[in-house]
């Protein structure tokens, strides 16, 4: 996806809120998505969807957040001399 796709996007998911979603999918999209999701109703699976995405943008967040820190910590130490030498590792 391009970046000016992905800020069409953005733009549209932000101006739908509360409001119904149309989507335009490529045919063998669709083709696919009907196939495994028959039992279910496309708006259940698209909540599905967006719950994950918010998830994994959370736990990625986290992530960057965790190693910044750790970095952060490791360079504090350094400083300080609290570090182990090559030749002692």
């Amino acid at each position: 996806m391009s970046v000016s796709q992905e800020e069409s996007l953005s733009k549209s998911l932000s101006d739908l809120v509360g409001e119904d979603v149309n989507m335009k999918l490529e045919p063998e999209l669709r083709a696919e998505f009907m196939a495994e999701a028959s039992h279910r109703p496309a708006s259940q699976i698209l909540r599905e969807v967006m719950r994950e995405f918010v998830q994994r943008q959370r736990q990625a967040r986290e992530y960057e957040e965790f190693l910044h820190g750790k970095v952060a910590s490791a360079r504090v130490q350094i400083r300080a001399g609290e570090y182990a030498s090559v030749d002692d590792v």
